[in-house]
């Protein structure tokens, strides 16, 4: 597979709804509750999320980045996507997460480049990994305090033993 498109992308919590102990009510509460879906991924050792609304789809990193002159820090270069032209950005260096000191060949591997439409432009970002898409209840996220308002990580969402970092879609 060469890419995944993300557009047609509908998980449904198959399991929650089979179960023949849930109730009419327990069913209506589930579907009620408000929720983001939200595409989680891997930048050196930290995880962030991105919201879904803007993912177009996930490619392989092409061989072929064309470097741009006195291009601005992160930015890796163009890339060509079905005769379309995309700045391709590296997010760590975007948003100062320190890389590790040297990726292993599967880490290279699993290194993709998330392409994103956000204010009718598409942007590709360089991430180490995919893990999944999911949705989050919006109770459960936490918006940052206001000094940070134009900081790169706009929320933070708590999950079992670690938090992940929501990308504020301004600052792309």
């Amino acid at each position: 597979i060469g890419s995944l498109s993300l557009i047609s992308y509908t998980p449904v919590a198959v399991d929650k709804f089979e179960s023949e102990n849930a109730t009419a009510s327990e069913m209506q509460e589930q579907s009620s509750q408000e929720s983001d879906r939200y595409i989680f991924l891997t930048l050196g050792n930290e995880s962030f999320a991105i919201s879904l609304e803007i993912a177009r789809e996930i490619i392989f990193v092409p061989q072929n980045i064309t470097p741009i002159s006195e291009a601005g820090y992160g930015v890796m270069g163009m890339i060509t996507l079905r005769d379309e032209l995309i700045t391709a950005l590296d997010l760590k260096q975007v948003i100062n997460v320190p890389p590790k000191a040297q990726l292993s060949e599967l880490e290279q591997k699993e290194r993709r480049l998330l392409i994103l439409n956000y204010a009718e432009k598409s942007v590709a970002l360089l991430v180490d990994g995919i893990n999944e898409v999911k949705d989050i209840d919006t109770n459960l996220i936490e918006k940052l305090p206001e000094r940070f308002a134009d900081s790169k990580v706009e929320a933070v969402y708590k999950e079992e033993q670690q938090l992940v970092s929501l990308v504020s879609l301004t600052y792309l």
